[in-house]
């Protein structure tokens, strides 16, 4: 239940982190900067509920094949900080496994890149509660995100974005029952790097938030929306795409 600290380089076809079937604790795979983490194929089993444990990118740099957080029954986290970078060829995807009822999974970015080559899926598994969370001057990219990709049941998830984040061609969908919360914070950005459409239901409840019809280079691309946009504060357009 400790912490393995990487400082240099570590090199894994596969990483379990926190793999047991029974107990929750405190340990985790922390990559310090400066460490270059080449992981592979990684999963987060379980462990105490927060952000202090699970897969802790401090700084460092995570490259990866796909990321599976919670794939046991219970909380699990990834946590990336300190400007840390996560290159992640594959989906990102929460509650794998089957949750015991009300347990959260957590994705919890505070600054730096995360760049994942295919979706964002929460939830896989029955029975979790995902809190996805882009912050501050963090930039995440994905292909797009799906929440509930899986007709499964005591689903709940929370989005919160006050970073920036940038989708690709599989957008921003609903697609199975279950309860969501997307919330577009003050100084957020929400951009395209191709044309999507989405269907998710949207407030921003303050501030201003910023619809960004173009990628990061400011090529542009149009971004579709058929959910309702709510809450009393302002949006913006930017990018020379539409919205």
């Amino acid at each position: 239940s400790g912490v393995i600290n990487v400082n240099g380089v570590m090199t894994n076809a596969t990483t379990q982190v926190a793999n047991n079937s029974n107990n929750d604790g405190a340990a985790a795979l922390k990559v310090n900067a400066g460490a270059v983490a080449n992981l592979g194929n990684v999963s987060v089993g379980r462990n105490n509920q927060g952000t202090g444990a699970g897969l802790l990118v401090a700084g460092g740099t995570v490259i990866a094949n796909s990321i599976a957080i919670g794939s046991r029954n219970s909380y699990a986290s990834m946590v990336i900080s300190s400007s840390g970078t996560v290159t992640n060829a594959g989906n990102l995807q929460f509650g794998t496994a089957t949750g015991t009822a009300g347990r959260e999974v957590r994705f919890h970015q505070t600054s730096g890149n995360v760049t994942c080559g295919g979706t964002v899926d929460f939830n896989i598994g029955a029975n979790y509660n995902t809190w996805f969370s882009v912050l501050g001057g963090s930039k995440f990219t994905a292909a797009g995100i799906r929440i509930f990709p899986n007709a499964v049941a005591g689903l709940n998830a929370r989005l919160t974005n006050s970073g920036t984040i940038y989708l690709g061609a599989s957008g921003f969908n609903f697609i199975n029952s279950g309860t969501y919360t997307v919330a577009l914070l003050d100084q957020g950005v929400l951009g395209a790097t191709a044309d999507w459409s989405g269907n998710v239901n949207i407030s921003v409840p303050s501030g201003t938030f910023t619809f960004k019809a173009a990628d990061a280079n400011n090529n542009p691309n149009n971004i579709t929306l058929s959910g309702v946009i709510g809450g009393p504060e302002h949006i913006l357009k930017s990018g020379d795409g539409s919205v």
